[in-house]
């Protein structure tokens, strides 16, 4: 069954892809915007996962998340084939995307460790439970 997105999800999503797609010499991003943008397609990216259910275990998907400033995902989104996989998926490209030239232009720092990807999942009461 799939559920209807909020169309807030979709239009600031759109929006950004918009932002980022339109920026130009004469646009100048802050460190404090691609902050505010990321927060934003953060939230939204999280709430369109958390409304993802599943019946059975095959049906849950993992995608890595964020961009660390030595490389590698910051973490992993879970969620089930039950929404849009192609729009979460474009919004976490999107997502880091903005998070790797953020990270490149405001001379970002990270830890450089490297999180847990699921090796498989538990479906239980609905919910994608990763295994580690």
């Amino acid at each position: 069954m799939k559920h209807i997105v909020p169309k807030f999800i979709v239009l600031s999503t759109l929006m950004l892809v918009f932002i980022m797609a339109c920026k130009s010499d004469d646009i100048i991003l802050t460190c404090d915007d691609y902050i505010i943008s990321l927060e934003a397609l953060e939230t939204d990216i999280n709430h369109l996962a958390s409304t993802s259910v599943c019946d059975e275990d095959f049906e849950c998907r993992f995608l890595p998340f964020g961009v660390k400033a030595c490389g590698g995902p910051k973490s992993y989104v879970v969620y089930s084939t039950s929404i849009d996989t192609l729009l979460i998926a474009n919004m976490i490209d999107v997502y880091n995307d903005i998070e790797e030239e953020f990270n490149e232009i405001c001379d970002a720092t990270s830890d450089c460790s490297v999180p847990a990807a699921p090796i498989g999942f538990d479906c239980i009461d609905g919910e994608c439970i990763p295994e580690f």
